[in-house]
């Protein structure tokens, strides 16, 4: 019925004919006044399994108003915005959080598509061509480099190179950004001035050195407190709150020997471990998704008359002020 019921309009594409089509950009939203008066909306709980549709069938006792389910929660993409069933997050699991996660002290200038292969210098110009792998992702924050499709996985203690094709694809060149010297503070907030970590590589060095293996799915998401769930500001130490130390991440962190990230990349242990907990990759996922079953839907006495503006709204044979619940956006 939602879109059945948008006036058509011609569209224009390039190389085709001129093409009558429904307007799919007519996007309508429920009034102010329709969103600030609570009893209009129930809470509901979506069950395992359930799409808008049988929510709908559910609740209003109709499949038709799937749409009435999606606009009552602000919804535009049905497939991202809906809460994934246990099938559904088996198959996610399987396609995007397969693979390895390696943590690095550097902070690179990696891109999607680039290749990290090992470094060895027993074989044939220093590369092991058995370990490589194509990254997927790097979270510069975090120092994660995510690898998703591996001819062989990499060990924590592995050197590597990284190479990137050339703009013509005629060739693979080696990235550069690797060894740097500097001056650090152990950990943001921090006012004494380190002139280097203990791990810190040489200048002018063209490879780098896994320091922590995860699975993707395991890997790290952030920390955050046990006691209150604040997120903790991975470059601070334990006792450091309220800063803001984002501008540390586009550095070098050998030398941040007491920042809570260093501490977990090296495996040190926290120096509060019972008070940070550092938040998984799947778990974070898992939680987000299952606070998207609590949803809102609005009272199904009101979804006729929602339905029939909707409809005239929509057939541009209604007046400004006419319109009780809904409003174009």
């Amino acid at each position: 019925m939602y879109f059945e019921s948008m006036k058509k309009t011609n569209y224009s594409f390039p190389s085709f004919p001129e093409t009558e089509m429904q307007d799919i950009f007519s996007r309508v939203a429920f009034t102010e006044e329709t969103k600030n008066e609570n009893k209009n909306f129930k809470s509901y709980l979506v069950k395992e399994g359930y799409t808008p549709e049988k929510v709908a069938f559910d609740f209003y006792g109709d499949e038709k108003y799937w749409w009435l389910v999606l606009l009552s929660n602000n919804m535009i993409d049905p497939i991202n915005d809906w809460v994934m069933s246990d099938r559904e997050i088996e198959s996610h699991l399987s396609n995007f959080l397969s693979g390895s996660s390696y943590y690095i002290y550097e902070n690179l200038n990696v891109k999607p598509g680039d290749i990290i292969i090992k470094r060895d210098t027993s074989m044939i110009g220093d590369i092991d061509t058995d370990v490589y792998g194509i990254i997927d992702d790097y979270d510069s924050f975090l120092h994660k480099i995510n690898v998703r499709f591996e001819n062989s996985s990499f060990t924590q203690g592995d050197d590597f190179f990284i190479f990137r094709e050339n703009d013509n694809g005629s060739e693979w060149n080696l990235i550069t950004g690797f060894g740097k010297t500097g001056c650090y503070p152990p950990y943001c907030g921090s006012t004494a001035c380190l002139p280097e970590g203990p791990n810190c590589p040489t200048a002018g060095i063209d490879y780098a050195t896994i320091r922590k293996k995860d699975e993707i799915k395991n890997s790290l998401h952030h920390f955050q407190y046990v006691a209150n769930q604040d997120h903790v500001d991975p470059y601070s130490n334990d006792y450091v709150t309220g800063l803001s130390c984002s501008a540390f991440g586009f550095q070098n962190i050998c030398g941040l020997t007491s920042t809570v990230l260093y501490k977990y990349i090296s495996d040190d242990g926290f120096l509060s471990a019972d008070q940070i907990e550092s938040i998984k990759t799947l778990s974070q996922f898992i939680d987000d998704n299952d606070k998207k079953r609590s949803i809102k839907l609005i009272a199904s006495k009101l979804a006729p008359m929602i339905e029939l503006e909707i409809k005239s709204l929509f057939r541009r044979n209604t007046h400004r002020g006419t319109l009780r619940y809904i409003e174009v956006k």
